[in-house]
């Protein structure tokens, strides 16, 4: 919510992402490469409800404890952004516990 006071004509939802009452989908190739339609929910988004005219932000976030790697994460992210016109989309990789510093975090921007 601490985002929220930032973007007076947008809504920070938090693992939320609808067309009303059905959750938004995007195209992409499953393990054997078919194109299949898949929900999304992205950790961070920054819009305004109702509609896709003003999708501004999609954040990915994972803590430097997770093993997985970030591939997965990005490639999501850059589907997301140009699937459903967000204007603006970001990875973060939050350091953790003792390496929980500002200038250890890292941000990947997507193009």
């Amino acid at each position: 919510m601490i985002l929220q006071g930032s973007f007076d004509h947008h809504s920070v939802d938090v693992e939320f992402n609808r067309h009303g009452f059905d959750p938004k989908e995007i195209e992409w190739p499953d393990t054997d490469g078919t194109p299949t339609v898949n929900k999304v929910y992205p950790d961070i988004i920054v819009h305004q409800r109702g509609h896709d005219e003003e999708n501004l932000l999609v954040i990915e976030v994972k803590k430097t404890s997770n093993p997985a790697p970030d591939e997965g994460d990005l490639q999501k992210l850059s589907r997301i952004k140009h699937a459903l016109n967000y204007r603006y989309a970001v990875f973060l990789r939050l350091p953790f516990r003792n390496d929980a510093e500002i200038d250890k975090v890292q941000v990947n921007w997507i193009a």
